[in-house]
């Protein structure tokens, strides 16, 4: 699942929650996908259609999507990546995230406490409270 995505002129940089990849960065004009692994290996897909890029980029499992789209490609395998730092901007993109999170749900309880009356905002306003948390317990257990 796609966590971050970096747009240059050229390159797509994207970061993923996957059980096995870590990262890829598609070259538009050469169409190139390079695709790092969490064990550091790394490699490269060759004229990769931009539809099926779309398709590996957006899909739930990256895994499945690299088998299904991808692996058709002809490739070359690079020089083993010290995945270290992708790890350490995936962190800090969850942290970023679990914190943005945190400031909502403080924000949301804030206003409920403030208004201190039962009405449709204070409902809608709880149940926003109740998705961030499930959504931070979800971030937080990754």
């Amino acid at each position: 699942m796609l966590i971050e995505k970096i747009k240059t002129e050229d390159n797509v940089k994207v970061l993923y929650e996957s059980s096995n990849i870590l990262a890829s960065t598609y070259n538009q004009k050469t169409k190139d996908l390079t695709v790092v692994f969490k064990r550091g290996d790394s490699y490269t897909y060759k004229n990769v259609d931009s539809k099926d890029y779309l398709r590996f980029e957006l899909d739930e499992s990256q895994g499945a999507a690299l088998s299904k789209y991808i692996k058709n490609y002809s490739f070359t395998k690079n020089d083993k990546v010290n995945v270290d730092t992708l790890l350490n901007e995936i962190k800090n993109v969850k942290d970023s995230e679990i914190n943005s999170f945190k400031e909502a749900i403080l924000k949301y309880m804030d206003e409920f406490v403030k208004n201190n009356t039962i009405n449709a905002f204070n409902y809608s306003s709880l149940d926003a409270i109740i998705k961030m948390c499930d959504k931070l317990k979800e971030l937080n257990s990754k």
